[in-house]
């Protein structure tokens, strides 16, 4: 009787040449190697140690939920009590916490690009057009919905706002307080948040523009 060994390989499995050697050591008569056109047996990946990073991992989701809270429950529920309370205060005191808001999400960025300087160099081009096609159906859907709906124009511009422009600095905060500031995470969410500003800001100045040629137009009498 002959015995041979076939094996699927794998980026978890022993490697072809290490058990040819081994079964040749043990008497075995032939060994298959099939190939798997979706698996190949070396692969290139932005991170070679992903599938261990990935094995590693893990998220409670009761401390992501807390992080999530403290992020934004927290800013929310101050910000409605001091401008229900105290409304002088919060219209002089947005006039400060915008910009500083602004400031640390653009601090977070380029820390995140800094810090990954060789592989945003390397993979801007893919991540530049997956968000911006990512970001374009988002706008769509928030704009569609509300015209669905035929809710008014400010609601409109709420709703497209709330559904196409992302929390970048949410998600870069997850990526370092989660995942250790991992690379490609990193990257996406960082270039997230300066393609969401470039849009919202050329958004809002379209509308202003619309907005403002309306106004001014002659009413028929």
């Amino acid at each position: 009787m002959r015995n041979g060994i076939v094996l699927f390989t794998s980026d978890r499995g022993i490697a072809p040449a290490t058990l040819a050697k081994a079964a040749e050591e043990r008497g075995f008569d032939t060994i298959y190697v099939p190939e798997h056109t979706h698996i190949p047996v070396r692969r290139d990946a932005l991170h070679p140690t992903g599938g261990e990073t990935m094995r590693a991992i893990e998220i409670n989701p009761f401390d992501m939920l807390a992080e999530v809270f403290l992020v934004i429950g927290v800013p929310f529920l101050v910000g409605i009590a001091v401008a229900h309370r105290w409304p002088g205060v919060s219209s002089r005191a947005g006039k400060v916490v915008a910009p500083l808001a602004f400031f640390a999400l653009g601090a977070l960025i380029l820390i995140s690009v800094a810090n990954n300087w060789a592989l945003f160099l390397a993979w801007i081009g893919v991540v530049a057009i997956a968000v911006a096609l990512h970001d374009a159906l988002a706008l769509a859907l928030g704009y569609g919905v509300a015209r669905g709906f035929r809710l008014p124009l400010p609601m409109v511009k709420a709703l497209t706002f709330e559904v196409g422009v992302r929390n970048a600095g949410l998600g870069l905060l997850l990526v370092f307080a989660f995942f250790g500031g991992l690379g490609g995470m990193a990257l996406v969410a960082a270039w997230w948040g300066i393609w969401d500003i470039i849009v919202a800001l050329a958004l809002a100045r379209i509308w202003r523009a619309r907005t403002r040629d309306r106004d001014a137009a002659p009413v028929a009498a």
